[in-house]
């Protein structure tokens, strides 16, 4: 019962932290920390109901007004592109290479950011994803 030891509270009911019970993300920073050898800090992570609720957490969070916009790679998962269209942000969209393994140009990315600026548009935050949907 070693789950149960670092609860304080009934399982189903609300914990004391939304980001999550504390024990359970020390074992997910604890595994980061071993798989990618780096540093994992437990306060900077939040378990949600899948990635598609913490994508949409993350998107209502940071999208203000319709200036808004999140960088997102094409191909892209319609998640993100529906996500913004229900929080009025601006889809800012980026080119993956499929020729080079769905590498990113990192001199398209910057250009793309200076013209989305040009246009009158704030990019918030950008998607990276690692295998990329749908291409993983």
């Amino acid at each position: 019962m070693e789950f149960k030891a670092g609860c304080n509270s009934p399982v189903g009911a609300y914990t004391q932290n939304s980001k999550g019970w504390t024990h359970v993300r020390n074992a997910v920073a604890k595994f980061i920390e071993e798989r990618d050898e780096i540093p994992a800090d437990p306060e900077n992570i939040f378990l949600t109901n899948g990635a598609s609720e913490g994508v949409r957490t993350a998107f209502q969070t940071l999208i203000r007004n319709p200036h808004d916009g999140i960088l997102v790679p094409i191909p892209q998962y319609p998640l993100y592109s529906a996500l913004l269209t229900l929080n009025n942000g601006q889809l800012l969209t980026y080119y993956l290479n499929e020729d080079e393994g769905w590498s990113l140009d990192a001199e398209a990315l910057e250009k793309k950011i200076y013209t989305s600026r040009e246009n009158g548009f704030v990019p918030r935050a950008i998607v990276v994803i690692n295998p990329g949907n749908p291409t993983g």
